[in-house]
C-alpha cells in the first residue's frame, strides 16, 4: 500500500479530506493520472477556487458523465474507423 494512499485515507477518515477531494483523486487515480492530493489540495483550500471546484466536481464527476477505460476503448475505435473511411 503506497504512502500517499495512506496519507489520502488518514486524512479522510480524520474528516480533513472534503469529499469532492477525495472523489477528484478518486477518479484521477482509477484513470492512472499522476495528479495526488499535493497537487490539488490547494485549489479546495483557496477561497478564490474552491467553490467553483467544488461545483464542477459535483457537476461533472459522476458515474453518468465519465466513461469507463472499456468505454473510453471503443469510443476511440469508433472513432478511428469512422475517420478511416473518409
Amino acid at each position: 500500500m503506497s504512502h500517499q494512499y495512506i496519507y489520502w485515507y488518514s486524512r479522510y477518515m480524520a474528516g480533513t479530506m472534503p469529499g469532492e477531494l477525495q472523489r477528484l483523486l478518486h477518479v484521477l487515480n482509477e484513470r492512472n493520472i499522476g495528479l495526488g492530493h499535493d497537487d490539488l489540495a490547494w485549489a479546495f483550500e483557496e477561497t478564490a477556487t474552491a467553490e467553483e471546484l467544488t461545483k464542477w466536481v459535483n457537476e461533472y464527476l459522476s458515474p453518468h458523465n465519465l466513461l469507463t477505460l472499456e468505454e473510453l476503448h471503443l469510443y476511440v475505435l469508433k472513432v478511428c474507423s469512422y475517420l478511416c473511411d473518409y
